[in-house]
């Protein structure tokens, strides 16, 4: 009797620790807290998910895709030959180092990290004067659900140079880019997949280690340089080549 009063409790005991409603907000601020402290313990936001070469084992490269979001002339310095963007973009990448069953949580499938909490894919915007994020660092959080999927949202002040050809002034327009790609891994172990969404191209998705986006400039009746909606920004060309 004593050892079958004993396991019916060690039973109930275990049940309720698995089951636990969330009844407000305060239950899912308590369950979240757990959560993120059990995937951050040992979790070091320094070390990149790239797998190197291993001799007799085979590991896909880590991808990481971007997708367009948001790209305006903000403004353009002809003496200078620079053009300065409003250029926003979305980054998605799988970290297996960050994954859970939502039924040991209490069914949370997704929660939010602060930017320094993870580690976040190296996209550098190349031949640029600078590309920075203007937002505060308080404003800067990924989500993350509990297969390791991650989004975060860029938006940026990208000034590229430019060779600004003025021969048809006024009627002259200009071609710019805007190249993307990473300095710090191979090709063989770091892709950049770029998502164009389908209202703005029904193409496959272009990938590459540099990824270039060609944009048109051209003069209004005011003689006033102006880009187009971004659903006009269909021309994107790849580039080979990486560093190491």
């Amino acid at each position: 009797m004593f050892v079958a009063t004993v396991t019916v409790l060690i039973i109930t005991y275990s049940a309720l620790l698995h089951c636990c409603p969330l009844l407000n907000r305060t239950d899912f601020l308590r369950e979240e807290a757990l959560l993120k402290k059990k995937l951050l313990e040992n979790y070091d936001p320094k070390l990149p998910v790239i797998a190197t070469e291993t001799e007799g084992l085979e590991i896909p490269r880590f991808q990481v895709d971007l997708a367009l979001g948001f790209l305006k002339l903000k403004r353009m310095y002809e003496p200078e030959q620079k053009v300065d963007f409003i250029f926003e973009y979305q980054m998605d990448w799988q970290d297996e180092r960050l994954t859970w069953n939502p039924s040991e949580h209490c069914g949370i499938e997704r929660i939010y990290l602060s930017r320094g909490d993870v580690w976040i894919p190296e996209v550098t915007v190349t031949e640029a004067e600078s590309s920075q994020d203007f937002r505060e660092d308080y404003k800067k959080y990924l989500s993350l659900n509990s297969t390791g999927h991650l989004i975060f949202f860029v938006p940026t002040v990208t000034s590229v140079l430019c060779s600004v050809k003025v021969r048809d002034f006024p009627f002259d327009s200009q071609a710019c880019s805007i190249k993307m790609m990473t300095h710090s891994f191979r090709a063989t172990e770091y892709g950049i997949n770029i998502l164009i969404p389908p209202a703005i191209e029904k193409a496959s998705p272009l990938e590459d280690m540099v990824c270039t986006l060609l944009i048109t400039l051209s003069k209004s009746p005011r003689f006033d340089y102006h880009s187009r909606e971004l659903a006009d920004y269909h021309n994107f060309a790849k580039e080979g080549g990486s560093p190491g």
